[in-house]
C-alpha cells in the first residue's frame, strides 16, 4: 500500500503530491471558515443583535424533537434505505472481482449505469424540494439567510446534472473540443476539469455534513439553530455511521489498495451514499415543515 505513494526512484507519486496539497488547501479554509464564524457570533452577541438572537432563538423548535410516531416509523425506513444502498455497494464491490467484464455489470455501475442515476436523481428530487421551502422561509422570515438553502438547493440540481454529464451519454452529443482537451474524463461537465480535487471536496464536505455536524448538534443545538434558519436540513445521527462508511470509499491508490483494486470506481459507491443521505434530510426537513405550518 505505501509503494503506491512511491514512483519506482522513492519519490512521491504526482497524485499523491496533488492530494496532500488539496487537503492541505481544505484544511486551512476550514480551519479558517470557523475562526470568521466564531468572530462573527461574538460580534453579533456583543451587538445589539443579541437580544433579537436570543429571543428567536428561545421561540426556536428543534426540528428533530418535533418528530412524531409516524415521524420515527418514516425515520427507520429510511433507515433501512440508507444500508439497503450501502449493501448494493458492498455487493457491487464484491461482484467486480468476478464480473466486471459482463454487460450486466456495466449497466449496474459503469457511467450513467444503475448506481451514478439513482444517486442523481436523488440528487435531483433533493434540490427540487429543498428550494421552494427555502423560498418559502425567505417570505415569511424576511431573512437573507435563508437564501443559502435557497442556493444550496440549486447546487444539489446542478450536481445532479454535472453526474450524468447533463444527459450527454443519453443524448449522445460530442464533448467540445476545448473540453474535450482539460477535461480528465473527455465528458461534458466541469466538475472533472484538471483533476478529480472535487472528488475530495466532495468527501470532507459529506463528511463534515452527516458525519461531524450531527455529533456537534446533539451537544450544541444552537448549531442545528443556525444552520435550520439559513433553511439546511437537519442530519439525524443515525446517518453517522453512513457518513463514515462512505469515507472508506475512494478511488485514490491507497484506498483503492486496501480493497485490493476493484475494477469499479468505488467513488461511485460513496457518491451514491450522498445522494441518498441528503435525499433522506430533505425528505425529513420536508416533514418537519409540514408540522411547523400546521401548529
Amino acid at each position: 500500500m505505501a509503494a503506491s505513494l512511491l514512483s519506482s526512484d522513492g519519490v512521491l507519486e504526482s497524485h499523491t503530491v496533488t492530494e496532500i496539497q488539496v487537503w492541505r488547501f481544505l484544511a486551512v479554509v476550514c480551519g479558517l471558515t470557523l475562526l470568521f464564524a466564531s468572530l462573527v457570533w461574538n460580534w453579533m452577541r456583543q451587538s445589539e443583535l443579541r437580544l433579537a438572537i436570543e429571543s428567536d432563538y428561545a421561540n426556536w423548535s428543534d426540528p428533530l424533537k418535533q418528530l412524531n410516531s409516524q415521524d420515527r416509523k418514516w425515520m427507520r425506513a429510511a433507515t433501512l434505505a440508507l444500508w439497503a444502498a450501502v449493501g448494493l455497494v458492498l455487493l457491487t464491490i464484491y461482484i467486480s472481482f468476478h464480473y466486471a467484464d459482463t454487460s450486466w455489470f456495466s449497466i449496474l455501475a459503469w457511467e450513467n449505469g444503475v448506481i451514478e442515476s439513482i444517486q442523481a436523481g436523488c440528487l435531483l428530487v433533493a434540490g427540487v424540494l429543498l428550494m421552494p421551502m427555502a423560498l418559502r422561509d425567505w417570505r415569511r422570515d424576511g431573512k437573507f439567510f435563508s437564501a443559502i438553502g435557497l442556493f444550496f438547493g440549486f447546487l444539489l440540481i446542478v450536481a445532479a446534472g454535472e453526474e450524468i454529464s447533463w444527459g450527454q451519454h443519453w443524448i449522445g452529443f460530442e464533448t467540445p473540443e476545448a473540453l474535450m482537451e482539460t477535461n480528465v474524463q473527455g465528458e461534458f461537465n466541469f466538475h472533472n476539469i484538471g483533476s478529480y480535487w472535487i472528488n475530495n471536496l466532495l468527501t470532507l464536505f459529506f463528511l463534515a455534513y452527516f458525519g461531524i455536524r450531527p455529533v456537534f448538534e446533539h451537544f450544541y443545538p444552537q448549531l442545528r439553530y443556525v444552520l435550520d434558519r439559513m433553511s439546511m436540513p437537519a442530519a439525524p445521527l443515525l446517518l453517522v455511521p453512513v457518513a463514515f462508511v462512505s469515507v472508506l470509499l475512494d478511488d485514490n491508490d491507497v484506498i483503492m489498495g486496501f480493497w485490493q483494486h476493484p475494477a469499479w470506481r468505488l467513488s461511485e459507491g460513496r457518491e451514491l451514499l450522498f445522494g441518498v443521505s441528503m435525499l433522506v434530510v430533505t425528505l425529513l426537513m420536508r416533514r418537519y415543515r409540514s408540522h411547523q405550518a400546521s401548529s
